[in-house]
């Protein structure tokens, strides 16, 4: 046995999607946490940004009224302005939805340019107050700690602020000892170890609620015999791909298929047996699919599989791979199945119901020819 076909028009605007496993974007729990901590600070980034920026500005005055050099001034003003504008911009683009790669990137270099502003201006001082400028350095390296980032950036970012603030005072703060030098080191040395418990802690904590509600999301979208994904899953990424590939100009595929004479299995070795081999089917369907691709148990032994960026000769090829390797398939018990699908590749108007219902069409044609075949519509020009 093997494929089958049926005629219809060509629909236009389909071009080749496929991907590869590597190609894919879908994250593993490691990325998808990082991308939960960016959501879970992102209603408070405009308030924080708008503090950090008025005290920013703030600042200046101490800077107008201290700082002797009209040059030194000038410059003062330039930076502490465009660092609030950074923090503007910074605050309107992640207010929306982006991912943790280009925000912790973004933190960081705000995070360097703020301690470069800082050791800029306590040189414009002349000379510096080191007890005053020692509480910038804390309060900076507590505001490195409050923002979302990755633990070694926050680390480095501190290193380098106390590592420049040292040399800057050794430099430019008169009478400086020896003791104070290193009671700043100490006390820095604290800040940061305080920082990082306090850090680490809420991290673990915001990984255990993601762990917890990541399992809660899985179990919603999971059938519970196959752990195949279910059918609000299905309606969940139809929605998601179908705008993308919208917006993309890139094609979809839809396949329904199902277990030849299950009802026989089921009625010859009984229903565990039959359950078991719903398990190791979906198993196996597992291996032979990219990781963007979705595989559903619609109910019994019906399942759906949901092929992005997929043209339909494209979509043939992977159920021809599959038709043949659970053909091949020794199941528990030595039973041996066969599978019928129907594929359909979904245009830009198509609802999932449509859709599943011509796959489904599709099916029962290749069923009523015997079954173990890929039945679907042939495109002619």
């Amino acid at each position: 046995m093997g494929t089958g076909c049926v005629r219809m028009n060509k629909p236009s605007g389909s071009r080749n999607g496929f991907i590869t496993k590597n190609g894919t974007d879908k994250p593993g729990h490691g990325q998808a946490y990082l991308n939960y901590q960016v959501a879970v600070c992102r209603p408070y980034i405009n308030k924080a940004c708008l503090a950090l920026g008025v005290f920013n500005e703030a600042m200046l005055v101490p800077d107008l009224l201290f700082v002797e050099s009209g040059v030194g001034k000038l410059l003062i003003a330039l930076l502490r302005t465009a660092f609030t504008a950074i923090l503007i911009f910074f605050s309107v683009y992640y207010s929306k939805s982006r991912g943790f790669r280009s925000f912790h990137r973004a933190v960081t270099s705000i995070e360097l340019f703020s301690l470069a502003i800082f050791l800029f201006v306590m040189v414009q001082y002349d000379p510096p107050d080191f007890i005053i400028q020692s509480s910038g350095l804390y309060l900076l390296i507590l505001i490195i700690f409050l923002f979302p980032n990755r633990y070694r950036n926050m680390l480095l970012a501190s290193v380098i602020g106390v590592a420049g603030f040292l040399v800057v005072s050794r430099q430019k703060v008169v009478g400086l000892e020896c003791s104070q030098l290193a009671a700043s080191i100490v006390y820095s040395a604290a800040m940061i170890f305080i920082c990082s418990v306090f850090t680490l802690g809420r991290d673990r904590q915001q990984y255990r609620e993601f762990l917890a509600k990541t399992r809660l999301i899985e179990m919603n979208y999971t059938d519970q015999l196959t752990k195949a994904s279910n059918r609000s899953k299905l309606l969940a990424e139809f929605k998601r791909w179908a705008k993308i590939c919208r917006q993309h100009r890139q094609p979809i595929s839809l396949s329904l298929f199902d277990i030849d004479h299950f009802k026989a299995i089921n009625d010859q070795y009984g229903h565990l047996s039959a359950d078991n081999v719903l398990i190791e089917l979906t198993e196996l369907i597992r291996t032979q699919l990219r990781n963007s691709d979705l595989l559903v148990r619609w109910g019994g032994d019906e399942f759906v599989i949901l092929l992005p960026r997929t043209e339909l000769k494209d979509a043939v090829q992977i159920l021809e791979r599959i038709r043949s390797a659970v053909k091949k398939k020794r199941f528990i018990g030595e039973i041996r199945v066969t599978c019928s699908f129907g594929v359909e590749q979904i245009h830009e108007n198509s609802t999932l119901d449509a859709t599943i219902k011509a796959a489904d069409t599709l099916m029962y044609a290749g069923k009523k020819q015997g079954g173990n075949r890929v039945e679907y519509r042939r495109k002619v020009d």
